[in-house]
């Protein structure tokens, strides 16, 4: 635990900092809102217009819960270090961190975990909250058991992992384009069509699905959100399970072997 105190730090201090920016933290809660409550009139209207009482294999209580649960996981594995390392790059802040003590990769991993701190504080808890209430009062035919919550709590932190190693192997290319906004939206909306956030991905076409769930993004959001909601079982919960972890393994031996190249370089062009 002595290791890991000097990155508590890092992470404290960005908790400390976020929550000083209240109109900050406003928006951010508004801008959620705003979204989470469109994905729900939308899907309303789409079940309200169909014929059908379940597409694909969700009622509408059902695709409510999705969308709460994926929402709230997103909250839960949130991690976004390209900001950090664009910042960083942009001002040479990282040279000064290159010379401390501890290591720059895991510096903007406990960085990001304070501010994913500040999104379970002001969106996942109100959203647990909310999915409580609509469990209790509509009919939605998704039961809550004990072994499920638990699995998604050992989900969630295989897919926080990869959350952040694979947007920071993304976020890596900053030292090979300017493009920094253009890169910010490419991995947005990568991650947006792959992960279910979306829509589930039970309802992409079949080799389009086979390559979504092969891809990291699912293993961060839809794979948790299927595991508390029940619909992963017998071997298809522990297949995806076993893909999390080794995701999760892989994404952090190869960020950290092109981390270690990146440096080398930047210590050969900038002395």
């Amino acid at each position: 635990m002595s290791t890991l105190k000097p990155y508590w730090a890092y992470a404290k201090a960005t908790f400390t900092v976020g929550l000083a920016y209240r109109l900050h933290i406003l928006f951010w809660v508004l801008s959620d809102i705003v979204q989470v409550s469109v994905l729900l009139l939308i899907w309303t209207a789409i079940f309200n217009s169909s014929s059908a009482s379940t597409i694909q294999g969700y009622s509408l209580g059902q695709m409510m819960i999705y969308n709460l649960v994926i929402y709230m996981t997103g909250s839960f594995v949130f991690m976004r270090p390209l900001w950090d390392l664009a910042e960083d790059h942009y001002d040479g802040k990282i040279a000064m961190s290159l010379i401390k003590p501890t290591k720059y990769l895991y510096e903007v991993f406990f960085r990001n975990l304070g501010n994913n701190f500040i999104g379970n504080l002001i969106i996942s808890l109100p959203l647990v909250t909310v999915l409580i209430g609509v469990s209790l009062t509509m009919n939605t035919g998704v039961t809550y058991t004990i072994p499920n919550v638990l699995l998604y709590v050992v989900s969630i932190v295989l897919a926080l992992v990869i959350s952040f190693f694979s947007n920071f192997l993304f976020a890596t290319m900053i030292f090979l384009t300017d493009a920094t906004f253009g890169m910010m939206q490419l991995n947005e909306a990568v991650i947006k069509i792959f992960s279910g956030s979306m829509i589930p991905l039970s309802f992409f076409p079949g080799w389009l699905r086979t390559i979504a769930e092969i891809l990291p993004y699912a293993s961060v959001y839809s794979v948790p959100t299927l595991i508390l909601m029940g619909r992963l079982s017998g071997m298809s919960l522990w297949s995806s399970l076993g893909m999390q972890i080794a995701w999760a393994v892989g994404l952090v031996i190869v960020t950290n072997l092109v981390w270690d190249r990146i440096v080398e370089r930047l210590k050969v062009h900038g002395g």
